[in-house]
């Protein structure tokens, strides 16, 4: 467990395995058990996070209000039809930004009433808490070493696009050779990233901090914010950057961007340029190949920040402010909205 929770933790002690017998037999029991624990518990409201190819996904129950969700465009993208078949055994599906709503009920539009978007919220006072922490020497002398840093932050995996986040800090380089990066995670990707580095040598110019419980004190002393993902759902880090005050760039990316940086929140409203919006910075759409016109304008999008004091001051400001939009009690108002509504509807049919 790698995050704070509340309430009751039950473990089904089920782990994950390789052997194909063996994940018969675990997903099985996790089935008993989960259905034992719902008539022991007496729960009125199930609202699950796990995958959607998860067998449990695919489970109707009578007595219990059942909510499935949807966090990822690339995963609702190639799953459509199975999260239309595990709607149909639950009471609704709550997405975490409205693109993926839309998108959803464009393909099944009769499913419609059951889809509902909530945006994921941030603990604002606890994030800035850990910000305070201190960092290791070898990183804050990396910081020290360069007047602009720029960080991101999560799983070095395909989705997160870091390796074209450091060919376009490359580039950004040739324009201010005083700008790093900062890269906080880990993950598979980790070697495809370090050849890119030899590739372009900028291996003094690009620090790992490897996994981090707390990637916010990282966060806090970097200039600003890059958000370079081929696809998101609702980017919390992002979120999490203009809770700091830090400015913020991101690529226009499914889901979640447009709709954090954008008071209209439109996804078409950036094409070929980077483009300054309300509350930050958004720059083309990164994709699997062909990405030398997105990584030049992200580039440039970064130089904009780096030589533009004021601008970065202004994008200050209106992160400390959007941030607020994504608070707890939000969130906590919206969902016990759909709660009611659902609660509604049992008692109706």
């Amino acid at each position: 467990i790698q995050y704070s929770y509340g309430g009751k933790l039950r473990d089904f002690q089920e782990p994950s395995s390789k052997g194909n017998l063996v994940k018969i037999k675990n997903n099985i029991m996790r089935i008993i058990k989960y259905k034992r624990l719902i008539r022991k518990e007496k729960l009125d409201v199930i609202y699950e996070f796990i995958s959607i190819n998860n067998p449990i996904s695919m489970l109707r129950h009578k007595s219990v209000i059942r909510i499935i969700s949807s966090r990822d465009f690339s995963v609702l993208h190639n799953c459509t039809k199975r999260f239309s078949k595990c709607l149909n055994h639950a009471d609704a599906m709550i997405c975490n930004s409205q693109y993926l709503r839309q998108y959803f009920i464009g393909k099944y539009p009769e499913q419609s009433h059951k889809v509902f978007s909530v945006y994921n919220y941030i603990d604002t006072d606890e994030i800035c808490k850990q910000a305070v922490e201190n960092i290791e020497s070898q990183c804050a002398e990396f910081i020290d070493k360069h007047s602009s840093v720029v960080v991101s932050v999560g799983r070095f995996c395909k989705e997160k696009g870091f390796e074209f986040l450091i060919e376009a800090i490359s580039i950004a380089r040739k324009h201010n050779e005083d700008v790093g990066l900062l890269l906080v995670g880990d993950g598979d990707y980790k070697q495809k990233y370090l050849d890119v580095i030899e590739q372009l040598e900028v291996q003094d110019h690009v620090y790992f901090t490897g996994f981090q419980k707390n990637p916010y004190k990282y966060m806090a002393r970097s200039t600003f914010f890059v958000l370079s993902s081929l696809s998101e759902g609702f980017p919390n880090v992002l979120a999490e950057a203009m809770a700091l005050g830090l400015p913020v760039i991101s690529t226009n990316c499914y889901s979640g961007p447009a709709e954090i940086l954008r008071k209209d929140a439109d996804y078409s409203a950036v094409t070929d340029t980077y483009v300054e919006c309300d509350y930050g910075i958004i720059s083309p759409a990164l994709k699997d190949t062909d990405n030398q016109i997105a990584m030049n304008e992200l580039s440039k999008a970064m130089i904009r920040l780096i030589s533009d004091k004021e601008l970065c001051h202004k994008y200050h400001n209106l992160s400390v402010q959007r941030s607020l939009d994504f608070s707890e009690e939000a969130t906590r108002q919206k969902l016990n909205e759909i709660f009611n509504i659902l609660h509604d509807r049992r008692i109706t049919t």
